[in-house]
């Protein structure tokens, strides 16, 4: 009697998965992805990164603003020295070139400012001083 009870359940469970075999390999396919999905999460590590580049950024803006504002302050200190030719040179100069203008007055800060700017505009082919 129990094999007739065995064969009998088998048949049943045999004739589900057949009709309803569709559910059982979304269920495969979703437990696989499952596992797939949960291994090697690299949130964390991706999450490092971004704070340290934005870190990064925020430092290398701050080097920035402190050299223009350390530029600013050596060029206001000597724009008293210019007359109005070279005045106009200079502002030509910051509109066009700011960043190699204010590179060669950090560099040569003890220099005239004159000297600066006439080796700018010789450069640029802009008034020259």
């Amino acid at each position: 009697m129990t094999w007739i009870a065995i064969k009998q359940f088998v048949s049943k469970a045999c004739k589900f998965v057949v009709d309803q075999w569709l559910f059982f390999v979304a269920a495969v396919i979703g437990v696989f992805g499952i596992f797939l999905g949960s291994r090697g999460s690299k949130a964390k590590e991706v999450l490092e990164i971004r704070n340290k580049a934005e870190a990064e950024e925020r430092e290398a803006r701050k080097r920035a603003n402190e050299r223009s504002e350390q530029t600013m302050l050596i060029l206001n200190e000597k724009m008293e020295d210019l007359n109005e030719e070279e005045r106009q040179a200079v502002g030509e100069l910051l509109k066009n070139n700011t960043e190699e203008f204010e590179a060669k007055v950090i560099e040569n800060r003890d220099k005239p400012l004159s000297h600066i700017v006439g080796e700018l505009a010789a450069k640029h082919d802009l008034t020259k001083l």
